[in-house]
């Protein structure tokens, strides 16, 4: 396309050269083209020594008679050749199918004039025809130059599906514009080049006028790793509000979930478009094996797999194909794939042996491997063509199956040899459509995302597909997974249930049964029955797990809100439950040292267990008790377990990130069950030591209680306290009147 700017012009004009229009105009032009901007072109243009194919052959016709390669029975000097068309792109309503044709009937010079409908060509160069072209003389200008009406500066989704609606919608189900594919960002006007803009880094060397499109970070692609990660993000646009995104709360969702999980893995629940599962090429050719439905691209709904990506570390939805194919392993160790040329017998002579029910060889049970491998061998050894080893192998599911030097069937793994992942990016659903918008249950439920069967291998040795639980694909033992659900479906609902029965209990105990005894603070101080350190124990254990308590609540019902407000940030109130939570750990510690030896169980405690310590009965009872009654023990040995599972899980949680997602998932659901057990047994534990036993709650400030109260609550104490000192009275009064005989 030779560009002519018009002075005094408002609008730019084409000038038809004899490349018509498909990218660099004639060479012999000396006006600008888009070779200007664009040098080396793109396309069948020049051979391997930089020699444009059609003006060599035109100086060196002998070439299409020799064994050269690039030249060889070739027809370059009537074909042309197929330059980099800026009209792909850049012109509305260009007919790709009509382009294509015109390539497959070699008319490679012409096809760019025919996509863009400035004419007809008849004739064919691979007829033997010299092609005629017919020009629509209503998009040219008086002057001969073509309309700039019909070019785009930004080119529309339909021009971009050109190249990547068909591939992928084999490799993600993606389709853009389809109302059984919908995408939010699209229903609300953006187009491909709103993400996918020209990149401009100088640093990098990458100018816009190169035309470096902005890529995301797709694993399935290893083309110009420079350009990786420079689309804006989904979090990057709704975190800024680039072009007035929206900036959601996520007040529903655990924090926790947004740095485990891209913004897709909720927000694309579902795809309307089949994607491939497999490609087969046992038969010589390339054959299609969708994941659901009849063919790729069909109407149906499928779920996305998730998988954790390795550089950016999150959960990303993503479809892996798994190919099947036949490679020999050469004498360099290296598997090769065997050209279509070299299956092709193979399946001349596997045909009806193996079973093509699914519209391909089903290669499946150890017999078929063999079988195939020893075909294999066989036409290899026949024609080794480029081996200097025949050693075949068959590729499926990721695995390698070679037959060994005893002609053993074995499996391996190759790392050089890895499954195709392609991330999912599009075909977004809004808020209200998103996994989390109905709770935990949309993932942990029984039929929940991570109870999806992953298809991990299109058929076994069973011939069936193989597959596996999804929380299995992110690294959960299946024990593990089941105990994380258990506690987000069950528990967590359970013990709100709980916490009001208990307290409805402690309502309907405090009518019925009423307070025991004479109210402590009425009583006299005279016994310490408590020292200074055990009360500041008991003080700073109290306050600290109050405050755990709260915010561990507001953690585990995710009311992000109210974490806002009270601490300013999700992060500021982690900081301060891990720093409290030391508090707790260390003063916890402390007691249990200091309390063990009074809280061993005893004989004496069988008969305060027996009568409930009297808590059940209207009137006054009193079982035997030391320092500690045996409902003291119980409560100091629950706590100290849960205690110590809260302390090691909460350790283990907040280096998350480095420990394995098994065990990480073992310690959510345990440190939460620990801390909700401790939580209801602490209110227990506050009522009877406080509103049951009026008075109580003064041991917290002194310590001292009377002898009367002492002698009705904690007898074996009791007499151990004031026996002592009547005991050493009389022992100095016996010794007296010793003395005294002596004298």
């Amino acid at each position: 396309m030779a560009a002519k700017a018009k002075k005094n012009s408002s609008s730019a004009a084409i000038d038809l050269t004899p490349y018509d229009f498909i990218g660099f105009g004639n060479p012999a032009d000396t006006k600008p083209t888009c070779a200007s901007c664009h040098p080396g072109g793109a396309g069948l243009e020049y051979d391997r020594k930089g020699n444009r194919y059609d003006f060599f052959l035109k100086a060196h016709p002998q070439l299409s008679q020799s064994l050269d390669g690039d030249y060889f029975q070739s027809s370059w000097n009537k074909s042309g050749v197929v330059e980099a068309d800026c009209l792909i792109c850049h012109y509305s309503g260009y007919n790709w199918q009509a382009r294509t044709q015109q390539l497959k009937l070699r008319n490679y010079k012409w096809a760019a004039t025919v996509g863009a409908g400035l004419g007809q060509v008849t004739g064919a160069v691979a007829q033997g025809n010299t092609p005629r072209v017919e020009y629509d003389k209503k998009k040219f200008n008086p002057d001969g130059t073509v309309s700039h009406a019909a070019w785009v500066a930004s080119p529309a989704p339909g021009n971009c599906l050109f190249c990547h609606g068909i591939s992928d919608q084999k490799k993600r189900g993606f389709s853009w514009g389809d109302k059984l594919n919908p995408d939010i960002h699209q229903q609300r006007g953006l187009n491909c080049t709103t993400c996918h803009f020209l990149v401009n880094d100088p640093a990098k060397g990458i100018t816009t006028i190169n035309h470096q499109i902005a890529m995301g970070d797709d694993l399935g692609e290893e083309v110009a790793p420079e350009l990786r990660n420079t689309v804006y993000s989904c979090r990057e646009c709704h975190e800024k509000g680039i072009m007035g995104a929206p900036r959601p709360r996520h007040s529903s969702i655990p924090p926790n979930h947004l740095q485990r999980l891209t913004c897709e893995a909720c927000h694309i629940p579902q795809v309307g478009r089949a994607p491939g599962l497999a490609f087969d090429v046992l038969s010589g050719t390339m054959v299609d094996l969708p994941l659901v439905g009849q063919r790729v691209g069909e109407a149906v709904t499928w779920q996305p797999q998730w998988f954790r990506h390795p550089r950016k570390g999150m959960i990303q939805p993503v479809n892996i194909l798994h190919p099947i194919w036949l490679g020999n392993r050469d004498a360099d160790g290296i598997i090769y794939p065997l050209f279509f040329r070299e299956i092709q017998p193979v399946w001349e002579r596997l045909r009806g042996k193996v079973n093509t029910d699914k519209g391909a060889p089903v290669v499946a049970t150890e017999e078929e491997i063999r079988l195939l491998l020893v075909t294999s061998q066989q036409v290899l050894t026949a024609n080794p063509g480029r081996f200097k080893q025949i050693h075949p192998v068959y590729f499926k599911a990721g695995k390698v199956w070679e037959l060994d030097a005893n002609n053993n069937l074995r499996e391996s793994k190759d790392p050089n040899l890895e499954e195709p992942i392609f991330c999912i990016n599009h075909n977004v659903s809004p808020a209200g459509m998103a996994l989390g918008a109905k709770g935990c249950s949309d993932c942990h439920s029984r039929q929940g995302k991570l109870y999806q069967r992953i298809v991990v291998d299109p058929f076994g040795l069973d011939g069936q597909p193989v597959t596996v639980r999804q929380a299995s694909l992110l690294g959960w033992t299946p024990l593990s997974f089941s105990f994380t659900n258990f506690y987000l479906t069950l528990l967590s609902p359970l013990f709100v249930l709980l916490l009001v029965g208990l307290l409805l209990a402690m309502s309907l105990h405090y009518v019925i049964v009423g307070p025991r005894g004479t109210c402590l603070a009425q009583c006299p101080e005279e016994l310490e029955l408590f020292a200074l350190d055990e009360r500041v124990i008991h003080l700073v254990r109290m306050l600290s797990f109050i405050f755990l308590a709260v915010t561990g609540l507001l953690f585990a019902f995710h009311r992000v809100g109210a974490i806002e407000f009270l601490f300013g940030s999700y992060e500021a109130a982690r900081v301060w439950h891990w720093s409290m939570g030391l508090v707790f750990g260390l003063s916890s510690l402390w007691a249990i040292v200091r309390w063990w030896k009074d809280c061993r169980f005893a004989p004496c405690d069988r008969e305060w267990l027996r009568v409930m310590g009297g808590y059940l009965s209207r009137r006054e009872v009193h079982a035997p008790a030391g320092k500690f009654n045996a409902g003291q023990k119980l409560f100091y040995w629950l706590t100290t377990v849960f205690t110590l599972t809260i302390g090691i899980s909460g350790v283990i949680m907040i280096f998350g990130q480095k420990v394995s997602p098994a065990l990480w998932h073992w310690m959510v659901p345990l440190h939460g069950i620990s801390a909700l057990v401790l939580i209801l047994a602490v209110i227990g534990h506050a009522y009877l030591g406080t509103l049951a036993n009026p008075g109580t709650w003064r041991l917290l400030v002194t310590g001292k209680v009377s002898p009367e109260w002492a002698r009705a609550h904690h007898p074996l104490w009791y007499e151990g306290k004031i026996g002592a000192p009547e005991e050493q009275e009389t022992a100095e009064e016996e010794k007296g009147g010793e003395d005294l005989t002596q004298s």
